[in-house]
């Protein structure tokens, strides 16, 4: 038995190395079936412009808790449930970013078969779904260096409007867009263009330049995420103060207490010095569970209508906490977070997608000291007639501040607000505030 096994062995191998060269070779094919598992791409090929949304292309048979993080920006998560897996998903990248890792639940990882590409800012990504007409984009874009790609319609068309944010315009032919898609691509930023001979269905106020319908999205506000002293002024002076019906409410229950209190030196002697005990007693019980379920995260909110021919809704939300906390924010039309300093890694902010790549909410921890905005945006065909409480130029408030700061350009003025409504007592809203261009004679200009 000795000679046979010493016979098995290839002369200069030591006694047991095939075994282990076999079981290098499994773990070798194991890595590279596993990672064969996840598939991450880019339909833009590597395009993306720090600040906004870019769309990744997953498909995957993997399931459970899948997360993509770039060198420089907001990690990614999706739920994924069992099943095959080809979806569009949303990636926030800011600055400077060489590669995008992702990570599976079981601890399997890679990284995204894409080479990323800065856009600069004289470059503009038109999308096409059909043949390219770069000249006709240059007419979008007069000056711009053109980047055109041509996209799959199943592809283009795929997850959120918020994940081509990257793209400057998208190009179809015929009108298969639909007017609450229109709505959700023109949120992103993203100019549309229909090449057909009749006007696109719906409200919009699309206008015929060459052989195509023409919808530009020129929001005002910002269109980037990141650091934004302007959409921070108005919680400059924010110290995470309780909001005053928070405070009423703390002196009413303060009273009640008194009242009881004092209540209880009516009784006999014999009772009095129980009745305090149990008083003091219920009102520690209260104050320990109002502790452990009254939010940390403090949040003040407010909403900017935009008038003009393609309107927009913003809602505001800003963050800050005395003490360190968790954190959720919806996640509606296209929403931005914006910081007030380069410390905003340290919140851990995640965007949180369902098993179909849409994305549903922001995650973060707050810590003391640091605020955080998100400015959620969507556009609207008909922008509404809303009922002013205050007439313009009568008070200056913060959301004042916010529209001086981060939305007037030359043409627009704010024409009135309203005021808000707090859904909580933990919430501070200030309303909305209208901003329209003034009329001169029969149009505006």
């Amino acid at each position: 038995n000795t000679a046979c096994s010493r016979q098995a062995v290839a002369p200069g191998f030591p006694a047991g190395a095939p075994a282990r060269l076999i079981g290098v070779i499994c773990l070798l094919l194991w890595s590279i079936a596993s990672a064969a598992q996840v598939q991450v791409s880019s339909p833009l090929e590597g395009y993306y412009r720090p600040g906004k949304f870019m769309p990744l292309r997953v498909r995957t048979a993997a399931y459970g808790q899948f997360v993509i993080r770039p060198d420089n920006g907001i990690a990614t998560q999706v739920m994924l449930s069992a099943g095959q897996h080809d979806l569009i998903v949303p990636l926030l990248l800011m600055g400077t970013n060489r590669q995008i890792r992702y990570r599976l639940e079981n601890g399997d990882g890679g990284f995204a078969d894409t080479e990323l590409r800065t856009l600069g800012d004289d470059q503009r990504l038109v999308g096409f779904v059909g043949s390219p007409d770069v000249p006709f984009a240059r007419s979008l874009f007069p000056g711009a260096s053109i980047i055109p790609l041509k996209l799959p319609a199943a592809t283009a068309m795929a997850g959120a409007a918020a994940a081509w944010n990257t793209l400057d315009a998208l190009v179809v032919d015929g009108d298969t867009l639909g007017e609450a898609r229109v709505g959700e691509l023109i949120a992103a930023g993203i100019t549309l263009a229909v090449r057909s001979a009749d006007k696109p269905a719906g409200r919009w106020p699309w206008t015929l330049s060459g052989a195509c319908w023409v919808l530009r999205a020129d929001p005002l506000g910002p269109v980037m995420a990141g650091e934004n002293q302007p959409a921070l002024a108005p919680v400059s002076g924010w110290e995470a103060d309780w909001p005053a019906p928070f405070r009423r409410r703390v002196l009413l229950y303060g009273a009640v207490f008194i009242v009881l209190a004092l209540g209880t030196t009516l009784l006999p002697q014999r009772w009095a010095a129980m009745a305090i005990i149990v008083v003091s007693a219920c009102a520690t019980v209260a104050v320990r569970v109002w502790a452990t379920d009254h939010p940390v995260v403090l949040r003040k909110t407010a909403t900017v209508l935009v008038r003009s021919g393609a309107g927009q809704t913003d809602r505001w939300i800003w963050l800050a906490a005395s003490n360190p906390g968790p954190a959720t924010v919806p996640f509606a039309g296209c929403t931005l977070p914006l910081f007030q300093g380069p410390h905003w890694q340290l919140m851990g902010v995640t965007l949180v997608c369902d098993s179909a790549g849409l994305p549903r909410f922001y995650e973060l921890n707050m810590r003391p000291e640091l605020k955080i905005a998100f400015v959620s945006r969507t556009g609207v065909a008909r922008p509404e007639e809303a009922v002013l409480t205050t007439a313009a130029g009568q008070t200056a408030d913060p959301i004042d501040r916010l529209a001086d700061r981060a939305y007037l350009q030359p043409g627009w003025q704010i024409a009135g607000k309203r005021s808000g409504v707090s859904a909580s007592i933990y919430i501070e809203d200030w309303g909305t505030v209208v901003l329209e261009r003034p009329i001169i004679g029969p149009q505006s200009k």
